[in-house]
C-alpha cells in the first residue's frame, strides 16, 4: 500500500495580517475567502499547496511549546493522505 500526499498546508504566524495579505496580493497570489478570516488567511500556492497566514496569537494555538519569533521552527505542517490506486 502506498501514500500520496493530495494536499499540503504550511501555518505561518503572521505579525500584520492585512499587511501580510497586501503584500503577496500585490505579488499576484490569490486567497481562498473560504478559509480567510480576521485570524487566518489561506494563501493559494498551487492546486495542492497552500500556506496558512496565522495571526501570532492564533498561532499559538497549533503549537504546545513556548512561541520563539525568531529561528524557530515551528511551522504546523498538515497533510491528507490517501491511498493511491494501483
Amino acid at each position: 500500500m502506498a501514500f500520496q500526499i493530495s494536499q499540503t498546508f504550511l501555518n505561518l504566524p503572521v505579525k500584520d495580517l492585512k499587511r501580510s495579505i497586501a503584500f503577496f496580493e500585490a505579488l499576484g497570489f490569490a486567497f481562498n475567502p473560504q478559509f480567510t478570516d480576521d485570524n487566518a488567511a489561506c494563501l493559494i500556492l498551487s492546486d495542492t499547496a497552500y500556506a496558512m497566514l496565522l495571526t501570532e496569537p492564533y498561532f499559538k494555538t497549533f503549537i504546545k511549546k513556548r512561541y520563539r519569533r525568531r529561528g524557530a521552527n515551528d511551522g504546523v505542517h498538515h497533510g491528507r493522505l490517501r491511498e493511491q490506486q494501483r
